[in-house]
């Protein structure tokens, strides 16, 4: 995505602002902190999603009427404003009745704002982002990048389909053995009805209580008895929130104690030590209190609970026996009946038997229909699955993005630090493995890389591995047909002389067929290679 020209007014401190870019080479944006150099790629941001590079929308001045901002991405301007009737619009697009639709057709067009993100601007604190994130999420960026996301749609798809056309199998099988069962009774009946009975059945008086009644009796118990849990459940989270903040107090106290501020790690006097020793004394008998208040409720509830349970097991018990009867009464009538009518219902017992084979021929029928179609979902589903074609594709992915990575933290730690990425992680039980891209940071001992999460490495050495991975999944992404306006922010913080230049020659492969947009609060050694150097004081821009 080729970004030609960005226009800001009333965005965060810009007044009024408008950078053109040219189509490659470097453009340099420098400026103190809170000179809004860094809006300039949150207003793209802003314009074209509604939101900044870090999810807020809250970028637009305060008080300021008119508020817009303009980009001009691949020879179309995109307008965005605070007010009036139509807040989004572009060049060549249609109008949309809200701004929520027109946002959905306009990033149908332009694609995925993460993908952009990812892909448009290196940013140590994105690819920590990426890096730190959790392994469901990187697998799906990095299947946006490769440009398999739908695959995987289709595979979620695939496995509804396959999940349903197993139900519809297993009801298939139900309704076959049904029929087989109907079909079972049907011939005992038609045997049964053929050898005449001489003696009347005993009889067997019908029960004295409604069931209806009793049943009515028993859904009144239940809702009873659900009431209840869900009182008990409702209070057992109310104590556990408050043992979990008598603990936090008891740790707040701890810290105090030791002399430092619970909540800013700031170093307290005596005074104020007593004093906030003092505060959390009395929140957390306070808390005890309500704890205590509340065990008490606890214990009532347990004993309504038993109670409730008692009587419901009675009116079960009561229940049964009346629809015991109930049955056996009926078996009574029915054997009255078949007693009475056998010779008359021998034939009519004959027809349906035979209805009974038709109806179970239907059922085998369906049943090898419901089987072909599972047996189709099944197979799709494995072809798409995280051991099929997309598992291929998102591998090799995967092995571009740890190559390159590998290749730029050889540059910038003279190859002591060196990452792991697998696109699929095993399950715990070691049956299996999960959807997923685990990520990993290896150092170096003796000849071997061992390795470790990467939140679980110091600070420089993510740093490091932060810059790396920008410019692997840049060139992930370059490999996907993903080239456009790249924007660089506050690349080189915390990075030693030697890792400066290694950046600024990555930066300089990259401009040669685009134009990589380098915002610094300070950037010497960037400037003798810039096209076009812009310095911001307050929201102003001066080319320099």
């Amino acid at each position: 995505m080729q970004i030609q020209e960005i226009v800001l007014h009333g965005v965060t401190v810009h007044d009024s602002t408008t950078i053109s870019l040219p189509d490659r080479g470097i453009v340099l944006v420098t400026g103190g902190n809170g000179s809004g150099k860094s809006t300039v790629v949150e207003g793209v941001s802003l314009t074209l999603w509604g939101k900044g590079i870090r999810g807020g929308s809250s970028l637009w001045m305060d008080g300021k009427d008119g508020s817009h901002a303009e980009v001009v991405v691949d020879g179309r301007r995109v307008r965005r404003t605070t007010s009036g009737s139509v807040r989004l619009a572009w060049e060549g697009g249609e109008s949309y009745q809200t701004t929520t639709k027109a946002q959905e057709a306009l990033t149908y067009e332009i694609g995925d704002r993460d993908k952009w993100r990812r892909c448009a601007v290196l940013s140590s604190t994105d690819a920590s982002t990426f890096a730190g994130a959790t392994d469901t999420a990187r697998k799906m960026l990095l299947e946006s990048i490769a440009g398999i996301e739908s695959l995987s749609a289709a595979y979620v798809e695939s496995r509804k389909f396959k999940e349903s056309s197993l139900r519809d199998r297993t009801l298939a099988q139900r309704d076959l053995a049904a029929a087989q069962a109907r079909l079972d009774v049907a011939e005992r009946s038609v045997d049964r009805i053929a050898s005449v009975g001489d003696s009347p059945p005993e009889e067997v008086e019908p029960p004295n209580q409604d069931v209806g009644k009793v049943d009515n009796m028993l859904k009144c118990v239940e809702i009873d008895c659900t009431t209840n849990a869900s009182a008990i459940s409702t209070l057992e989270e109310r104590i556990g929130r408050a043992m979990v903040d008598r603990d936090s107090r008891s740790d707040h106290i701890g810290t105090i104690d030791g002399g430092e501020c619970p909540t800013c790690g700031q170093a307290l006097s005596e005074d104020h030590m007593v004093q906030l020793r003092g505060e959390e004394d009395s929140k957390r008998i306070q808390l005890d209190l309500e704890i205590s208040t509340m065990r008490r409720e606890q214990r009532v509830l347990y004993l309504e609970r038993s109670s409730l349970h008692s009587e419901r097991e009675e009116i079960r018990e009561i229940r049964d026996g009346i629809a015991q009867r109930k049955a056996m009464h009926d078996r009574y009538l029915s054997s009255m009946r078949e007693w009475e009518g056998r010779h008359r219902l021998l034939e009519q017992a004959r027809e349906e038997m035979q209805e009974h084979a038709k109806s179970m021929g239907r059922a085998e029928e369906h049943l090898r229909l419901k089987s072909s179609d599972h047996a189709e979902h099944e197979a799709a589903s494995a072809v798409l699955s995280p051991r099929g074609l997309r598992a291929r594709l998102l591998s090799q992915t995967v092995r571009s993005l740890e190559q390159r990575t590998n290749e730029w933290l050889g540059r910038l730690s003279g190859e002591s630090l060196a990452v792991r990425i697998q696109p699929t992680t095993p399950n715990k039980d070691g049956k299996g493995s999960r959807d997923v891209v685990l990520f990993e940071v290896g150092k170096r001992t003796g000849g071997d890389y061992s390795y470790l999460p990467y939140l679980s490495r110091s600070a420089g050495e993510r740093r490091r591995v932060d810059v790396a991975l920008g410019f692997g999944l840049r060139e992930v992404a370059d490999g996907q047909g993903s080239r456009g306006t790249l924007f660089a922010d506050e690349i080189f913080d915390s990075l030693d002389e030697t890792g400066r230049e290694t950046v600024v020659e990555g930066l300089l492969d990259l401009a040669r067929d685009r134009c990589v947009v380098v915002i610094s609060h300070t950037a010497d050694f960037v400037r003798p290679y810039a096209s076009h150097h812009y310095h911001l004081e307050d929201g102003t821009i001066v080319p320099v």
